[in-house]
């Protein structure tokens, strides 16, 4: 079994047989559980799970749980014996999207490969959505971002004329995401020896990116992320969010998977306003239990955030 497969089990702890419970607010407030069968079949498959229309709320909510864990283990399976992601060979923003200034003929890499060449970074950002800071980690490397999208999404793109801004702003408002769609938000640790870090990543999904040449003002320290000029590095994946459609949902419906390690802890700093001294514990963010591992899912139009809670061993 490939790290990546040990990863992918221990992660989804839906591991063959388990039915994950799934808890969500009623339109009172009230806490209701169900359970949402897994199948095996979900850690092998190759193809785009089935697409049913879910039934109308409040029926279960199963249906979206099962989708995002079919999504995110379709995207992260392995492709070699080396536990490559599928993902990796995702279009990527620069595939989906023409520039005002094109990149080089062979700054992409071709179709249907691993995004990223020594003209073009595949992991480009390295700032946050929002208030665009940067996250650093206790090597003092920072992480680096990727957008990816399946087929079924770059063909969206390319049918509906959507590859210039000038397009997008111009859309018909009345356009709508067909079911069956995907976009991946990917959060990658630096884990290059070269770079100075060190550690066991066998328990990681691991790939080899080329991601930004970053760059220090000196005066102001503003940094900047040259990615035609990138660097070829080692990285492990910490973080993926899978967004996607179902029919009779055009909304995107967005999930997410954390890496934890074997005690059921996540990856994840502080949760504080501020830096904690060294030797500060209490605002750590308190680990999972050993038994359990879990996924959130958030559907837009709704305001619960429901986790998905399966115990392992069951």
């Amino acid at each position: 079994m490939s790290p990546l497969t040990r990863t992918i089990t221990a992660v989804i702890g839906l591991a063959l047989g388990c039915h994950s419970q799934v808890l969500s607010l009623d339109d009172g407030g009230r806490v209701q559980v169900e359970d949402c069968p897994a199948s095996p079949d979900w850690l092998t498959a190759t193809l785009a799970p089935a697409l049913e229309t879910p039934a109308p709320h409040p029926d279960t909510e199963c249906p979206f749980h099962q989708m995002a864990v079919q999504q995110f283990l379709l995207a992260s399976r392995p492709v070699d014996g080396a536990g490559e992601p599928a993902f990796a060979a995702y279009p990527s923003v620069d595939d989906l999207f023409d520039r005002s200034q094109p990149l080089p003929a062979d700054a992409l890499a071709p179709v249907g490969t691993h995004r990223g060449t020594q003209l073009r970074a595949w992991l480009g950002n390295v700032k946050q959505p929002g208030l665009r800071q940067m996250l650093i980690d206790k090597n003092g490397h920072t992480l680096y971002y990727g957008s990816h999208v399946n087929d079924a999404m770059a063909d969206f793109v390319n049918a509906s004329g959507l590859r210039t801004s000038r397009a997008i702003q111009n859309v018909d408002p009345l356009l709508q995401l067909p079911p069956g769609i995907v976009e991946l938000e990917s959060a990658w640790q630096d884990i290059d020896p070269a770079d100075g870090a060190a550690g066991d990543y066998s328990g990681f999904i691991t790939t080899r990116a080329w991601v930004s040449t970053l760059h220090r003002d000196p005066v102001t320290g503003a940094v900047t992320e040259d990615r035609d000029h990138p660097r070829e590095i080692r990285v492990a994946l910490l973080e993926l969010h899978v967004a996607f459609t179902l029919p009779g949902h055009p909304e995107l419906i967005l999930s997410t998977f954390e890496h934890i390690d074997s005690a059921g802890a996540p990856d994840a700093a502080p949760s504080a306003p501020y830096n904690p001294a060294p030797e500060a514990s209490s605002n750590s963010r308190r680990p999972r239990s050993a038994t359990e591992t879990s996924c959130s899912t958030r559907r837009a139009r709704r305001t619960t955030i429901p986790p998905v809670v399966c115990p392992k061993g069951t």
